[in-house]
């Protein structure tokens, strides 16, 4: 997730058109007024609870890992050690943690820090991370679902997200849990990568 990119057209056309063809729809953006983002409330509030792993609202004390695993997997993108805590800090946003065994293992943060598009009633999932240790236990997808009963209370219709256009596991996870091709951004990322832009409609949580 980046906080800089301009619209293109390179390869816009090729490269969606091989995603629709691993059955990756494309939508078209509509919604309605945007509200604001509530206070962060303290990182001992839990609201989902699976057997392997617990969701709760990330706190304070949280702000170490978030920077930590921000600049592990992120890395290769730009400076996001450095922007991902700021982003968290700035308390425009609303962040959740996944815990295993009470220990942070991955983080998830919604917001509308950049008004990037034109879309009314919708939000950015900024950043999405799972400790590498910890992949393949279905953290992410917990994630993604909490982050849309955060969304559907804060009346936010649709959420949309950017990741690299050669990231194919993080689209899979993303188009399994209902995202969609937009547009493609050409060199998005600080460190010059593109981008594919993805949406979701947020229903009836």
């Amino acid at each position: 997730m980046g906080k800089q990119g301009r619209f293109g057209k390179y390869g816009e056309t090729k490269r969606v058109d091989r995603l629709r063809r691993a059955r990756i729809g494309t939508p078209s953006p509509h919604g309605s007024e945007i509200r604001p983002f509530r206070s962060r409330p303290s990182s001992d509030q839990t609201f989902y609870k699976k057997p392997h792993a617990k969701i709760s609202l990330a706190g304070d004390t949280d702000a170490r890992f978030i920077t930590r695993l921000s600049g592990k997997v992120f890395e290769i993108y730009g400076a996001y050690e450095e922007m991902v805590p700021k982003w968290f800090e700035s308390e425009m946003t609303v962040t959740i943690i996944a815990r295993m065994n009470r220990q942070p293992v991955g983080f998830a943060m919604i917001g509308d820090l950049f008004n990037r598009y034109d879309i009314q009633n919708a939000s950015e999932l900024l950043a999405i991370a799972v400790d590498t240790k910890k992949r393949r236990k279905g953290i992410g997808e917990l994630l993604i679902r909490e982050i849309d009963r955060k969304a559907a209370d804060l009346n936010i219709k649709r959420i949309f997200l950017h990741t690299a256009l050669e990231n194919y596991p993080a689209q899979r996870l993303f188009a399994g849990n209902g995202y969609r091709p937009w547009k493609v951004k050409t060199n998005f990322y600080p460190a010059g990568q593109d981008a594919i832009v993805m949406l979701k409609d947020i229903r009836g949580w």
